[in-house]
């Protein structure tokens, strides 16, 4: 059973943004946590990297069904305390993005190689950020340039932008690669496209699925950094390209 998401009571989540807030703290807190996570992919072994995702999905999965499924209680009062500064005023009684965020990892960097889940977890910590900083900007001069779905037009494209950059820039700097500089390039802008497209597929506000009381969602965090890795690893993989990156992911590394 799917229904949409109704936001709580005020009393119940004083002071905290909703969905369509700007909310920077909770961007930037995406972008870095996904860059920490994207130099772990590249720099750790691929069993130890997996089996940590595997670990914070297992992990984040079973606090946030705990939490929700008693909205009054300790445990819940202390995550939106000490979360304050990124949490929506939705996810006092719904699953927060950080569950899905671990469960996309953990799918990319399973079914793909390093580099292209590397890719893939690059443009979910940028482009998904970027596209709802742009969505929220642009509903002030453009409010009918959201899609039916809810996403903002604007977003998807500077989604698709960012999301090119960061990929194209981690592909041209890799340490080893078979791949030329513009070859290393197109694969990224078709990354960041795929990711962009991904993100602008599912529907906001979020559709819950599942028993209210502990009700599950599609979440764009589970689903951009697994398009966006298949894609890349799939374009890598036509022409036999072997990808190294860099342990610095932005900048080749000397010697």
């Amino acid at each position: 059973m799917a229904f949409p998401t109704t936001p709580p009571s005020p009393a119940s989540s004083p002071q905290l943004p909703p969905r369509s807030a700007l909310h920077p703290t909770r961007k930037l807190f995406h972008c870095l946590t996904g860059l920490f996570f994207a130099l772990c992919c590249v720099n750790l072994t691929r069993r130890t990297w997996t089996t940590t995702c595997l670990v914070l999905t297992v992990l984040s999965f079973s606090v946030e069904l705990l939490r929700v499924s008693s909205p009054t209680s300790q445990l819940n009062k202390v995550f939106m305390k000490a979360f304050r500064a990124f949490a929506r005023a939705s996810e006092h009684s719904e699953i927060s993005g950080t569950p899905y965020y671990m469960l996309g990892m953990l799918l990319a960097s399973s079914l793909f190689s390093t580099a292209a889940a590397t890719v893939g977890i690059l443009c979910l910590a940028c482009l998904d950020p970027v596209a709802a900083m742009a969505g929220t900007l642009a509903d002030a001069d453009m409010p009918a340039a959201r899609l039916r779905n809810g996403k903002s037009l604007a977003g998807f494209v500077c989604a698709a932008g960012a999301g090119a950059a960061v990929a194209a820039v981690t592909l041209a700097q890799a340490a080893a690669t078979s791949m030329s500089q513009r070859y290393a390039v197109a694969v990224g802008i078709l990354v960041g496209w795929a990711g962009a497209t991904a993100e602008v597929m599912v529907p906001t506000p979020r559709v819950l699925i599942g028993p209210k009381r502990v009700p599950f969602t599609i979440d764009d965090n589970a689903i951009i950094p697994v398009v966006a890795a298949g894609v890349c690893d799939a374009l890598l993989r036509i022409d036999y390209h072997h990808v190294q990156l860099s342990p610095i992911l932005f900048w080749k590394a000397s010697g």
